[in-house]
């Protein structure tokens, strides 16, 4: 390895040099860079002018004795606007004269800083203006004696123990837009009787309003983003909560799960009731869908449909009956057998017309039916008014009178005669059926028979589809004679005797057949197959794995086309006694009997292939056979002939659960072309394929398309991916001209990916596409995440997504092209799930006009990258991120800028040039907007940092600001690049040839610990998201040692990103103690 030289280059010189400027200019004070004025000093308190603002912060101690203070409210024509203290200030802290406090009140006075007035227990009024919005950590703590105080502004904050122990307190009003209330705000508010919340709540913290035991009720908004746990711990005399919403708001409300057992939730919005009851449950907006409970009974208020689904609704009431509507036509449908019945009273009554649309309903009550009118659906219905009586034809209007007891079935044929065809499904005969009409042959939709007759020999054909059906017989769990016998679908079929027995029918044809056809299938049969008239197995998988004699007998041609056929056992004498077999392309035949695997010397063999390979044991290598017609010898107990090559090329590249190889590449499901395969280019071309992971996938993949190939997996086309993770990659991957939708869709259960690449750290490249990643499953269920990768790059394209967890998890992620939309939504209420995470600083690229019209990066649950919609306007808004800043014009509203992931409480807000914050301007458009309007002048925005606590947010705990955002303060944008480029160089420099630089935490603490030669750490650790043991105790050490943070909720987010300057203070910790 080439040894690095230790002589700094020229340009690594320079650039250290600006960075070292950068940073000695941090150790400077504030006030290097912009006086702080006092424009009058009264009994201690200090009106100050900061940073040159149109404005006056109150600061100092006071040290008067008035018992009623007046502050001032404008002083050499500039408006006080904040109470705010600085360090070494005490404000009113602990002033046990005051008894009487009246505010500035300007149109902008808006703040109350931390302590402000706590421990003051003479403290009895505050005057305070419709403006103020924001009450600081303990601003009013022990003030036993206040009783009162109202906030007017459009968004107010109330923040940690603002109000804690004030014990006389008996009314809050807030009466602005939002409201913001913090941990413990008012706890042992022992006298709180009245709060008035505005409509819109924001943040409702920890033990809110713990032990205000005089609090009776309180009304809470409809709008509610987030409530912490124990908000009314200890009020003991909490009775009511009223809602200001529907039940069915309450259902997704965050305050539903957080409220005491023993309180009471009353809702201000009734719900929509509807015009029919079932059992005696009205129907209404929540309960339509199911009004039961179990998933039978439905209502569709959109067309007055009672959907039925098996139902058996069963009532004692002689008031009401079991379904009672006013509805002046009620229709009753449903797709199974169906059972109403009032021992007590009428079953079915309606004030005006019923409409019969059920496949077979039965309706028991005294009367049965109550109606202005019944009429069935059409002609094919049957109807008796006795359980043992005769069916009779329906002509469209049933007169039944006061009958107890109705009946009506659908069919095509006479119910009344015992006609059936010449099939049984577990001893059960099959109805006869008129031409091209199914039936459900045992009312769960797992066996469906349909029928018609051939035109050209009279002969009657069936089809039988099966959907996971379990068919089970003592005896034959299917006996056939009709002409041809077509089995589709997925199943078990098991019979003592036989699994499935075909019969010629001598009697009823000159010529007769029975052969059985099995297409598209993936069956298991237990019990022998036993075949008169031979059979054909097309594109399916089949297994028969016991029979008492043999496996198939068959006493014609045995046909397997495109098909996987193993007839296997142990313990069982034969698996073959055909009279041929016919092998065709891209079929497996395997044979394994504890005597032979085929009976008698005599049984012909055809391949109908262009080569087939075949083996007598397992263990053997494949032979590859010359004679396309052959003899199965009998003296093998195992045989295996397929004609599909065992040693083809394979690419690492699997499709539905296919492997891509040299032989289908070019028809890689072999259904005419949906997906071919290029790997010459690693180019997948999918052609309106629609792409699933069924049960016979080969190999151990998890994606619809998951590839192990290293190299670059270029997809174009259309497809829709679904039941199962969408794409898997080992290597990076484009998306190029594509148009794919991806549902996951899996049945019970949720899919973990829509898109991944690598270990979500290859790079995806999305051009000239459209990508939806939407669906959910039958439980509502979300991909758990999106599109995972590291570097994301999105051109020309639409990409749609909407997930559980993280939509968009990237290192870095840009976007170009006019036309491009980014969508990304989260359904995550996890606050580490963001609908666009990126792991890496300054890590969003726009190009061509793309701006985040929505949301914002690492915080917001929905963002959305697009061209800006914006209102016509001749005026420009202007926006100075810090002093020293080029004021840069833009509509939409900046996001903060940090330093870090841990300063980010740091800013304050944008404020006018007057002092007048965004959102109590004219230019706010209110709660979500992204932009500012209604612009009568061009309007500079300033933004504004308030100084952070030790600790609190800088990297050196010292005076707020911390590297990064001095240097920002002084340079403006090149201070962010100085920083980026200088840390970048200096750990180049301090981290020894060969190491890394560490961009995630679970890199960071391998670094530290092994550098630190690995010591074992004081407690054992335990996160749930590490199961590497040596990253876990090296996560453990490093938090220890203060290199790294705890999280709250104990785990270690080993992927989350990490800042440089960590880094670099972390190393020198370990190797610089």
């Amino acid at each position: 390895m080439k040894e690095r030289s230790t002589r700094c280059p020229p340009k690594l010189r320079i650039l250290s040099a600006l960075l070292a400027f950068a940073m000695l200019l941090t150790l400077l004070p504030v006030t290097a860079f912009a006086a702080n004025v006092t424009r009058r000093e009264i009994d201690g308190l200090k009106y100050v002018q900061v940073n040159n603002y149109q404005v006056l912060w109150i600061t100092g101690t006071y040290t008067g004795s008035a018992t009623h203070l007046t502050l001032e409210n404008r002083i050499d024509g500039l408006n006080v606007n904040r109470i705010y203290g600085y360090e070494g200030d005490s404000l009113f802290k602990n002033n046990q004269t005051l008894k009487r406090v009246t505010l500035p009140t300007n149109d902008y006075f808006y703040e109350i800083g931390e302590e402000a007035f706590a421990g003051c227990t003479n403290l009895e009024t505050v005057d305070a203006p419709t403006t103020l919005g924001d009450v600081g950590k303990r601003a009013f703590q022990g003030c036993t004696k206040l009783k009162s105080l109202a906030l007017g502004s459009n968004s107010a904050i109330i923040f940690e123990s603002a109000f804690e122990g004030c014990t006389s307190l008996e009314n809050i009003q807030i009466t602005g837009t939002t409201v913001s209330i913090y941990a413990n705000a008012f706890k042992g508010c022992t006298s709180l009787t009245s709060v008035t919340l505005p409509k819109y709540l924001r943040k409702m913290g920890d033990n809110a309003f713990e032990n205000c035991t005089s609090l009776e009720e309180i009304k809470l908004p409809k709008e509610i983003e987030s409530f912490g746990d124990n908000v009314f711990a200890g009020c003991t005399n909490l009775e009511k909560i009223i809602y200001n919403g529907k039940s069915t708001d309450w259902a997704t409300c965050p305050a539903k799960d957080k409220i005491p057992a023993n309180v009471a939730v009353e809702f201000a919005v009734p719900l929509t009731e509807y015009d029919i009851s079932v059992c005696g449950t009205k129907a209404n907006e929540a309960n339509y869908a199911n009004m039961l409970g179990d998933n039978k009974v439905e209502f569709v208020p959109t067309s007055n449909y009672l959907i039925l689904n098996n139902a058996n609704v069963s009532y004692n009431d002689a008031t009401t009956a079991a379904i009672d509507s006013t509805l002046n036509k009620l229709v009753v449908a449903g797709n199974g057998k169906d059972t109403i019945e009032n021992t007590g009273g009428t079953g079915i009554k309606t004030t005006g017309e019923l409409v019969l649309r059920s496949s077979h309903i039965i309706v028991k009550g005294t009367p049965a039916i109550s109606a202005q009118s019944i009429v069935v659906h059409d002609d094919d219905y049957w109807y008796r008014t006795a359980a043992n009586g005769t069916f009779v034809k329906s002509t469209g209007t049933v007169a039944i009178g006061n009958a107890d007891y109705f009946e009506l079935i659908e069919s095509k044929y006479n119910p009344n005669e015992p006609n059936g065809i010449f099939l049984w499904i577990k001893d059960k005969r099959m109805p006869e059926l008129n031409e091209r009409e199914s039936y459900d042959v045992f009312d769960n939709g797992t066996v469906l028979l349909e029928e018609k007759v051939d035109d050209l020999s009279g002969g009657m054909h069936c089809t039988l589809y099966l959907k996971d059906a379990n068919l089970e017989s003592a005896d034959t769990a299917i006996q056939t004679m009709v002409d041809q016998l077509t089995i589709i679908g997925t199943g078990t079929i098991k019979g003592g005797k036989k699994s499935l027995l075909a019969e010629i029918n001598r009697e009823n044809y000159y010529y007769p057949e029975a052969k059985v056809r099995i297409e598209d299938s993936n069956l298991t049969f237990t019990g022998g197959l036993d075949l008169d008239d031979g059979a054909e197995i097309i594109n399916s998988t089949v297994t028969v794995n016991d029979w008492s004699k043999y496996g198939i007998e068959a006493s014609s041609e045995l046909i397997i086309d495109g098909s996987n056929v193993t007839i296997a056992s142990e313990t069982r004498e034969y698996a073959l006694c055909p009279w041929c077999v016919k092998v065709k392309e891209n079929s497996t035949l395997r044979l394994q009997g504890a005597k032979s695997a085929v009976i008698g010397g005599d049984k012909k063999c055809t391949v109908d292939a262009e080569n087939y390979w075949y083996r007598t044991s397992p263990d053997d290598e494949f032979t590859k056979g010359t004679k396309k017609e052959f003899q199965l010898d009998k003296s093998y107990t195992y045989y295996e002939l397929t004609t599909i090559d065992p040693d083809a090329v394979t690419y690492d590249l699997w499709v539905a659960g296919k492997q891509v190889t040299e032989t289908n590449q070019n028809d890689v499901l072999g259904d005419g072309g949906s997906v071919k395969f290029d790997p010459v280019s690693n180019t997948l071309t999918l052609k309106q394929a629609d792409l699933t992971l069924g049960e016979d996938a080969e190999g151990d993949v998890s994606g619809c398309i998951d590839s192990d190939l290293a190299d670059m997996l270029t997809i174009t086309g259309t497809a829709t991916l679904s039941n199962a993770d969408g794409i898997m990659t080992t290597g990076p991957l484009t998306l190029k001209d594509a148009t794919l939708t991806l549902t996951g869709n899996i049945e019970g259960d949720i899919g973990e990916d829509a898109i991944r690449a690598g270990r979500s750290d290859e790079n995806i490249t999305i051009q000239n596409s459209k990508v939806t990643i939407a669906g959910t499953n039958a439980e509502g269920n979300f991909f758990n995440f999106g599109i995972r990768c590291g570097k994301l790059t999105v051109a020309n394209s639409t990409l749609d997504v909407k997930v559980y967890g993280s939509a968009i998890e990237a290192d870095e992620l840009k976007a170009s092209g006019a036309g491009t939309v980014i969508t990304a939504e989260t359904d995550s209420q996890n606050e580490e799930d963001y609908a666009i995470e990126l792991n890496n600083e300054n890590s969003l690229t726009m190009n061509d006009g793309l701006v985040l019209v929505e949301g914002e990066v690492n915080k917001s649950r929905k963002a959305k990258i697009a061209q800006p919609e914006q209102a016509p306007t001749n005026h420009m808004a202007y926006w100075v991120v810090r002093p020293g800043d080029t004021p840069a014009p833009s509509m939409q509203i900046p996001s903060a800028i940090f330093g870090s992931e841990e300063e980010e409480r740091l800013f304050v807000g944008w404020f006018l040039e007057d002092g007048t914050r965004l959102e109590d301007s004219p230019y706010y458009m209110g709660p979500g907007a992204d932009h500012v309007g209604n612009l009568d002048r061009d309007v500079t925005f300033y933004g504004h940092w308030r100084t952070a606590e030790s600790g609190e947010g800088s990297p050196d705990g010292g005076d707020g600001f911390g590297t990064l955002l001095a240097v920002g303060a002084v340079v403006g944008v090149a201070g962010v690049v100085v920083y980026q480029v200088g840390t970048e160089l200096i750990l180049d420099q301090l981290l020894p040839a060969g190491v890394a630089v560490p961009h995630t935490r679970a890199e960071l603490a391998m670094l530290l610990w092994n550098t630190a030669g690995r010591p074992a750490p004081a407690t054992l650790p335990a996160f749930a998201d590490v199961a590497n043991p040596e990253l876990a105790q090296a996560a453990q050490w490093a938090i220890e040692q203060g290199y790294l943070k705890a999280r709250a909720d104990g785990s270690f987010k080993p992927d989350k990103g990490v800042a440089k300057w960590r880094v670099i203070r972390g190393y020198r910790a370990v190797t610089e103690p």
